[in-house]
């Protein structure tokens, strides 16, 4: 079975390899302390827990596990062209059934939502689901 971590990692791979001009990073053990330090903004990685379900349809002992993930948006402009909505959009469109090895099946991307912004700081929260089977 592909640990959370790994999953997370490769999650990570993928977003670093289409966005190479912001800073892609798990989400911080202390968020609280977090600055964004980079130019033009960054993308955040946070596991958001699980949900499970039997899959008998597959094999006995099989459990469908679906990884909640959010991607925190951080980025300094909102409309420009390196702005939040255009990096959204982006994000979107390259996740979207993307298959992470050792997954059932592909990304789905479920909801976003602008947070805040803070000092200039445009922030929104993409939320995705990544299904994988673990057979017993």
């Amino acid at each position: 079975m592909t640990s959370t971590n790994d999953i997370l990692c490769q999650l990570h791979d993928k977003i670093k390899n289409e966005f190479p001009d912001l800073s892609v990073a798990m989400f911080p053990e202390n968020p609280d302390l977090y600055r964004l330090n980079h130019p033009t903004g960054a993308i955040l990685i946070s596991y958001a827990g699980s949900s499970f379900k039997d899959h008998k349809v597959i094999g006995a002992g099989s459990l469908m596990r679906v990884l909640q993930v959010s991607l925190i948006v951080l980025m300094r402009s909102l409309n420009s062209e390196k702005g939040a909505i255009s990096v959204l959009d982006q994000l979107r469109s390259s996740l979207n059934d993307h298959i992470i090895d050792g997954c059932f099946d592909g990304i789905t991307c479920k909801s976003e939502k602008f947070i805040a912004n803070n000092d200039g700081i445009w922030q929104f929260v993409l939320d995705v689901e990544i299904p994988q089977l673990i057979r017993g």
